[in-house]
Order: C-alpha cells, then sequence, then structure tokens
C-alpha cells in the first residue's frame, strides 16, 4: 500500500515549520512536563480535550502545550475556545488525535548506536537472514539509519525492515524517504554511500529503499507481528505513560525470537530505556549499554 502523497507530506512540513516558528516567537522551545503548568481555565479545558479523545490518555499529559500551540496555530484564543470547537467538529477532534505523534527525530539518534553496531549487528552478521522492525517509524530517519547499519555490518546476510506507525502522514514521509541536505551531518560518512543528493535535499537510494515494507500499525490497539531477530522502539516509547509502557514492551518482547534483540530509546528525560516490570518474565536480559535486551 502507498502512503506517499505529496500534498500531505507537504502539509506536514508545514506544520513542522510553523512549530519552530512559534517556538521562537513564543521563547518556548521545550514542551512544558505537564498541565501543572497551564493556567486553570487552559488545564479545566486541557481535561475536557482528554475527554473528547480518550486515546490520547495512554500518551504522556506532557502534550498540553503541544494542544496549546495547535489551538494558536488554528486562530484560537485559548484550549477553552479550542474545546468547544472540539465538541462540535469530529473532524477537528480526529486531526488533534493524528497531531499529536509528531514525533522528532533524526539519523542515527543517540550514542547507543555503537553499542548496537558492536553487540548486536556483530552478533548477527553469521546470519543468513535477519527479520527486523522498527515500531513507530516516525517519518524514517531510524528506518533507514537501521538499514544502512545493516547494508555495512552485515553485507553478506539478507535482511528485510518492517516500518510502521499509526500515523498515515508520518508513513508518506518514510515512504518518501527525502530530508532537507543539512541532514546529512546526522549521517556517519560510511554510510553515505546509500544517499543521493539532489539541491537542497538528500535522499535514499533505491537499492536501501528495496529492503523497507511500510505498514500502518497502531501498538495500542492492533496484534503486533510475530518472528523478529531485532526490533527497534524508539521514538514512540517515551510517548506512553509509565502505566501502558509495560505492556508494550511485553508485546515487543513476545514479538522476538530467541535470541533476538530489543533497542530502546535512551533518553534520559524519560528513562524509555527501561524495562518496567520484570525484564526476567519477558525472558529478556541487558546487553552491554543502556537500551539493548536480547530475548533468551
Amino acid at each position: 500500500m502507498k502512503y506517499y502523497n505529496r500534498q500531505r507530506a507537504y502539509r506536514y512540513r508545514l506544520e513542522l515549520a510553523l512549530e519552530l516558528i512559534l517556538n521562537r516567537m513564543t521563547g518556548n522551545d521545550a514542551v512544558t512536563s505537564s498541565s501543572g503548568d497551564l493556567s486553570r481555565e487552559d488545564a479545566e479545558a486541557f481535561e475536557k480535550i482528554l475527554e473528547l479523545i480518550p486515546e490520547i490518555n495512554a500518551y504522556k499529559k506532557s502534550t498540553a502545550q503541544h494542544i496549546r500551540k495547535t489551538a494558536m496555530l488554528k486562530g484560537f484564543t485559548g484550549l477553552r475556545e479550542y474545546s468547544e470547537y472540539l465538541y462540535r467538529d469530529s473532524k477537528e477532534r480526529q486531526y488533534l488525535h493524528d497531531n499529536l505523534t509528531l514525533k522528532g527525530t533524526s539519523f542515527f539518534r543517540g550514542d547507543e548506536w555503537n553499542d548496537f553496531e558492536k553487540y548486536c549487528l556483530s552478533a548477527l552478521k553469521s546470519r543468513k537472514t535477519v527479520k527486523s522492525w522498527c515500531a513507530g517509524c516516525s517519518s524514517g530517519e531510524e528506518v533507514y539509519s537501521l538499514a544502512m547499519a545493516m547494508a555495512v555490518h552485515i553485507p553478506e546476510t539478507s535482511f528485510s525492515v518492517l516500518a510502521t506507525d499509526y500515523d498515515e502522514a508520518m508513513l508518506a514521509l518514510c515512504e518518501l524517504g527525502t530530508y532537507p541536505k543539512r541532514r546529512l551531518k546526522e549521517i556517519p560518512v560510511r554510510y553515505r554511500k546509500y544517499v543521493t543528493k539532489t539541491i537542497g535535499e538528500i535522499g535514499i537510494s533505491k537499492e536501501l529503499k528495496s529492503k523497507i515494507m511500510i505498514k500502518k500499525l497502531d501498538l495500542l490497539k492492533d496484534e503486533y507481528p510475530k518472528g523478529f531477530d531485532l526490533i527497534l522502539c524508539r521514538n514512540v516509547i517515551k510517548f506512553f505513560s509509565p502505566e501502558i509502557r509495560p505492556s508494550v514492551q511485553s508485546k515487543l518482547a513476545a514479538s522476538l525470537n530467541a535470541g533476538g534483540y530489543l533497542f530502546l530509546s535512551a533518553d534520559g528525560n524519560h528513562n524509555t530505556h527501561e524495562i518496567i516490570g520484570d525484564p526476567d518474565k519477558m525472558h529478556l536480559t541487558r546487553i552491554n549499554g543502556k537500551s539493548i535486551y536480547q530475548k533468551v
């Protein structure tokens, strides 16, 4: 199924740009940690929005400021006015639901990639095939980082990457595989042979994109696919509340083959590299590094 739609991708890029502009205008470069930083009126309106869209209760309530920015971008005076509009307009509720999955990411994000290459990919080198899954793939940077790393470190191994997200706008950007030229600096030189260059943009080679299968999947609702040697869940995991995260982590572990690897985010602000609960019950053991587990 094709998810790329030029108008949708353009709209999403425009929203990203507007978000950055608004951050600079307001001097607010970071999302506030809780709804407690809002005025009483906005806090009450925020709770009403959570009632209107119950699915987002599974995500952290740090979304309060994000919702307020969305309201400002659309011309509303505050969350109360926006919440009243949401009551009347089901399309806007769906738009906000989708927009809350806006996730910042980058190529080879975090220092753990060195450990991942050293301990995971070196161990997978002896296998004839490697089946991998990037769960919550966002706009594709993590997917293509993984594919580049496998192409370089396990060149004799046949590999595939399943890229999933529940936001079709993100899947469209992932499928497009085109990024601003400034993003090239995020990609180590040894991997750049898989990058194409045009005026103002970089892209991903057809050879590498042929290894990727893109699919819509909601980690909160849908059945998880099985039989993977490697799973990355590093973008979306920090958006889940501590109450939801153990269930997600347990189901990810169940999707791994014995001896497979689970590579989580090492975002220190959210401790998302930690398995909540008992890793032994998930048959997981941590290997070298903060955020990499192996199924035993």
